[in-house]
């Protein structure tokens, strides 16, 4: 959103919504005006038995089968642990790592069904509203112990999404908030990748005062690419700094779904290789502690341990061995080591007491895939001419701790400066915090997406098909054109304006349909139902007090902004009429 920070906003508060982990950072507008990197995150998360140096929590959710909230992130974790423990797991539902079925689904809505770790299921918008709701409210308690006393309508509150996501996964994301409490006017979306680069500058503002020298060189002119690995998505944008607290964007936001998770997968398909799934299944839903510790042990080998110039064979990891031992002889009638000995890793994979020796080559080869990937996407974003002499990456998010990722991103992109600033997994909270200060700071952006409508013209024979012929009050007209007004890969202005106009084909009629299409294809389709075209949402222009005449409507569409907004005025009264883009 393009507009200035109302005068009654005493308080930014952002909250990253990661497919993995999850938290909230603030800073007054007082310490703002001050100092702009004075942002405090959320206290450091109880992970149980010790204290974890984290400012993040897991996105995890525990619910009561009325959908009551219980906890939420590693609190969630270890109170669904105790409630497997004690067999009450009927009662509740439990939900983690859910983000990414936003990106994935085709045809999302906010029933879209949900299912927890034992194939319950939820309507997405409660999950998602409720694991908002945790984090609102525990800001809250975090404000109240520290003194800082705001009513709500002084907080502007800031959600990251993915750049890449679709326009009804944003509008999702709003509706969840507000149903978390967050009111519509009080709540910005913002972009990640974008969150990181505003982080970043600020730092190189700051770099007379300690922070990393290569930050120094975001002065102006320069371009430079975001490149955010998440949990669930790799986020990649390009930006050039106009001057302070102004940029712009140098092409479409690109990205896939390739983030640490994919690697975890990775990771845990080796034990369902060996013991089977089922004795994986059962490790999930009967002895959630120890699953938790298998998880956690490899999250902490895959961000600290691994490193492209360790000198050592093989990487030790620990596990819980006898919680799986006793599985395997239940279920296998075998012991653990057997099933190891026999697998396809016997020669790869070594047992010692709980922990396993693991070759460190076929530990890397798990990454193969992901960073491939990743690799081939920074190339296409370099490969556009607008991009093409970018000369610094900039890797942020919580998969970018991997040392294993940012060698092999160094290795392939060796004539380029790659920085990645301290605490990556925070530089898109923090930047989001900023964000909610500085709304205008993104100048322009590119269109991912070519938007069009779907419109009944006129039969023209040399160009219609004939089999779209239909008649409307003995007019002969076109059924199901497409007629676009924005098209993909356009720099535009924050805050475009696109007026488009309708009218009424029949007497005395009420309301105009409005179909909104987009397609991301080069060839612009003819027809709203070819390859490629897809209708992503709809409203209704109410016309007051119909007639015999013909009746005109604009609706008048925003472009530019992290959200599409849409304001229809019916032409002959002048009134502002209904027009709620629904984009779900």
């Amino acid at each position: 959103m393009a507009c200035e920070e109302p005068e009654n906003t005493l308080l930014v508060a952002a909250i990253d919504f990661g497919t993995t982990y999850s938290g909230y950072a603030f800073s007054t507008r007082d310490s703002f005006k001050k100092d702009k990197l004075d942002i405090k995150a959320n206290q450091v998360w109880n992970a149980g038995s010790k204290q974890l140096l984290s400012l993040k929590t897991p996105t995890c959710l525990l619910l009561k089968k009325n959908q009551e909230i219980v906890s939420f992130g590693y609190q969630a974790e270890n109170d669904y642990a105790a409630v497997v423990t004690d067999k009450t797991e009927d009662d509740y539902y439990f939900f983690q790592q859910f983000k990414m079925k936003l990106y994935r689904c085709e045809n999302l809505t906010l029933d879209t069904p949900l299912l927890d770790v034992r194939g319950q299921s939820l309507p997405a918008v409660v999950v998602f509203a409720s694991c908002i709701k945790a984090l609102r409210d525990h800001l809250h308690k975090t404000l109240s112990d520290k003194g800082v006393h705001v009513n709500q309508d002084e907080i502007k509150w800031v959600l990251t999404v993915p750049a890449i996501w679709s326009d009804g996964a944003k509008q999702f994301m709003r509706e969840s908030a507000n149903r978390a409490g967050i009111k519509d006017d009080k709540l910005v979306i913002s972009l990640e990748p974008e969150d990181a680069s505003i982080y970043c500058q600020c730092l190189s503002m700051a770099s007379q005062q300690g922070f990393q020298e290569g930050f120094s060189k975001i002065q102006k002119g320069t371009k430079y690419m975001i490149v955010d690995l998440g949990g669930g998505t790799v986020d990649i944008t390009a930006h050039k700094k106009l001057e302070e607290h102004k940029m712009v964007e140098l092409c479409k936001a690109t990205g896939d779904d390739c983030g640490g998770t994919s690697v975890d997968k990775e990771f845990l398909q080796i034990f369902h290789d060996i013991v089977g799934k089922d004795v994986m299944n059962s490790l999930a839903r009967e002895e959630v502690d120890s699953y938790l510790d298998l998880c956690r042990s490899f999250e902490a080998t895959k961000r600290n341990t691994l490193d492209a110039s360790n000198i050592r064979s093989k990487v030790t990891i620990t596990f819980p061995f006898v919680a799986i031992d006793k599985l395997c002889k239940c279920k296998r009638d075998k012991e653990f080591e057997t099933l190891l000995l026999q697998s396809k890793y016997s020669d790869k994979i070594t047992l010692k007491n709980d922990k396993l020796a693991i070759d460190l080559e076929f530990m890397k080869s798990l990454f193969r895939k992901v960073i491939e990937r990743t690799i081939k996407l920074i190339r296409n974003t370099l490969s556009n001419g607008k991009a093409r002499d970018i000369s610094t990456l900039l890797l942020v998010g919580g998969f970018s701790e991997c040392h294993l990722v940012q060698e092999a991103i160094r290795k392939a992109f060796s004539d380029k400066t790659v920085i990645s600033p301290d605490d990556p997994g925070l530089a898109v909270l923090k930047g989001a915090v900023l964000f909610g200060h500085m709304p205008t700071i993104i100048h322009s952006r590119f269109t991912r997406r070519t938007y069009g409508r779907r419109i009944k013209p006129l039969f023209n024979n040399s160009f219609h098909d004939r089999s779209r012929l239909v008649v409307e009050d003995g007019e002969e007209r076109c059924e199901g054109v497409f007629e676009p007004f924005m098209t993909a890969n356009e720099s535009i202005q924050v805050g475009t304006k696109v007026k488009v106009s309708y009218h009424t084909i029949r007497k005395r009629q009420d309301k105009i349909n409005v179909a909104i299409y987009v397609t991301e294809e080069e060839n612009i389709p003819k027809y709203v139902d070819e390859r490629g075209c897809k209708k992503i949402g709809e409203f209704v222009i109410d016309i007051p007090n119909p007639t015999e005449d013909r009746r005109h409507g604009i609706v008048q569409f925003t472009f530019g902004d992290t959200e599409i907004k849409a304001k229809a005025v019916e032409t002959e009264s002048k009134a502002v009429v209904r027009a709620k883009l629904n984009l779900l």
